[in-house]
């Protein structure tokens, strides 16, 4: 940089340094669209703000909701769902015991599983735990819908 360059960065006697004409020009433009737009900018900061109390309203409402067996905690549902009877021995199927990303499983692919796993989903609820023994299990259908998996259910923060 030139020593010509910086004279206009710096101040003399303590005056702030005074901006090119461009510089004016533009701020001045910047303050003149600002000024159209303020009403618009006021609407929209407003609907903005209306928008805010409606979603937090709607918030409360699902935080508190616990009517006819539904409940909504946190906006998560746990609905109270009864099963459809099994009327075939789960323990008799063939299950394949495999390695998965989180452990022990096993599947089924007998289309009886299958179908009473639909209707399961059709319910709403994604599973169901099931005693066995000394054992709760937790059975799933696979999200293509060719097979059902089973694996030992654990109480919450994954202790048995």
């Amino acid at each position: 940089m030139s020593d010509s360059s910086l004279t206009r960065f710096s101040s003399k006697d303590g005056e702030a340094p005074k901006p090119a004409e461009n510089q004016d020009a533009l701020t001045v433009r910047m303050f003149e669209l600002l000024t159209q737009q303020k009403d618009s900018l006021k609407q929209a900061v407003e609907e903005l703000g209306k928008l805010n109390e409606t979603v937090n309203a709607l918030a409360n409402m699902l935080a508190h909701i616990d009517t006819e067996g539904l409940k909504v905690i946190g906006g998560l549902s746990t609905a109270k769902v009864e099963l459809p009877p099994i009327d075939f021995d789960i323990q008799a199927l063939e299950w394949i015991g495999t390695e998965g990303a989180k452990g022990y499983y096993e599947f089924s692919t007998d289309s009886k599983m299958i179908e009473y796993m639909k209707k399961v989903n059709a319910l709403g609820k994604q599973n169901f735990v099931k005693k066995a023994g000394e054992h709760n299990l937790l059975y799933w259908l696979f999200s293509n819908g060719d097979k059902v998996g089973r694996k030992e259910a654990k109480a919450f923060g994954g202790k048995k």
